[in-house]
């Protein structure tokens, strides 16, 4: 009969507990998470507010600073690939040219972006 008074409130916490739910993770991922959502979101709404011709200062006021950037010099003209973050390809926590849209301005003036801007240069 021991046996059975011991058993019976195990019983009962058991049958109480299986009701709960279990919080994993943090808030700090979660707000990191819809950081990167919003910025991308952000951005793509930017890209409608660019033009041909603008030069690096307009393009900068609408789009904020670039996830990442190239520059190189070609047929004596610099060439500057502004990456912004567009689109999720992989939760890996870093951003990637995969997962950019690039802006292509040379001698300071948007000429295009897009990976077919990439491609005309």
């Amino acid at each position: 009969m021991s046996k059975w008074v011991m058993l019976a409130p195990a019983a009962l916490l058991v049958a109480t507990l299986s009701g709960c739910s279990v919080h994993v993770g943090s808030d700090k991922y979660r707000e990191h998470n819809s950081d990167w959502e919003k910025t991308q979101l952000e951005n793509r709404k930017n890209l409608n507010g660019l033009t041909i011709g603008m030069d690096k200062d307009q393009v900068q006021n609408v789009m904020g600073f670039s996830d990442l950037n190239e520059a190189f010099q070609k047929d004596g003209k610099l060439v500057q690939l502004w990456y912004y973050r567009t689109q999720h390809v992989k939760s890996d926590g870093r951003t990637t040219k995969d997962e950019c849209t690039p802006l292509v301005l040379v001698d300071g003036s948007l000429i295009g972006w897009g990976e077919s801007a990439v491609q005309s240069l």
